[in-house]
């Protein structure tokens, strides 16, 4: 462990500082009309709930269930923790993916830039499904990047990247959009290598 943050000691510094921004950004900000329509609606009602009520209108449906399991902590944390945690967990797999691919500095660089644009300062701690869902979409398109560089066993890749399409899908519906082009791509890539 020491290890890895004396390698990536620049990184773990903007971490905390983003986590403690975001947790700042969690109490600061008064929740918005979705946001307690979400937590009044479903999440105040229980995990069991939120997974059966799938159609109705504003239902991120794994994102409510979850934060439903929160709800001893305060409504903030209940309303808003699970994208709290989701908008930290996508800052270390873009960080990871842009290392594997590209290096340190521009793993650095891009990190920097991600966790600067307004969309993701936006959602990282409101309240609906979009920061897990995107968690999900980075955590696809990590273990892709591993199955197709094949340097390690990659049967725990496969069950990840399965783990994380279904829980975006489950998450928002319009996750299908970037779940067919990480299948797609994904595809392309091991045909033309064959595997």
């Amino acid at each position: 462990m020491k290890r890895i943050v004396k390698e990536n000691c620049f990184f773990v510094f903007f971490c905390i500082v983003m986590s403690i921004y975001y947790l700042y950004r969690l109490f600061a900000i008064t929740p918005w009309y979705d946001e307690v329509y979400t937590y009044i609606t479903f999440i105040d009602k229980g995990f069991f709930y939120s997974i059966t009520h799938w159609p109705l209108p504003n239902n991120h449906i794994l994102f409510s269930a979850l934060s439903s399991l929160l709800r001893p902590f305060g409504v903030y944390i209940a309303l808003r923790g699970i994208s709290y945690l989701s908008a930290i967990a996508t800052l270390i797999l873009v960080y990871g993916i842009l290392k594997q691919m590209f290096g340190k500095g521009i793993a650095n660089i891009g990190t920097l830039i991600y966790a600067a644009m307004y969309p993701v300062n936006l959602q990282a701690v409101q309240g609906r499904g979009y920061s897990f869902a995107t968690f999900c979409f980075a955590l696809s398109i990590y273990c892709v990047l591993q199955i197709v560089a094949g340097k390690e066993k990659t049967g725990r890749f496969y069950i990840l990247y399965t783990i994380a399409l279904y829980l975006g899908l489950y998450t928002l519906v319009s996750s299908m959009y970037w779940v067919l082009v990480v299948c797609v791509c994904g595809g392309l890539i091991l045909l033309v290598h064959r595997r």
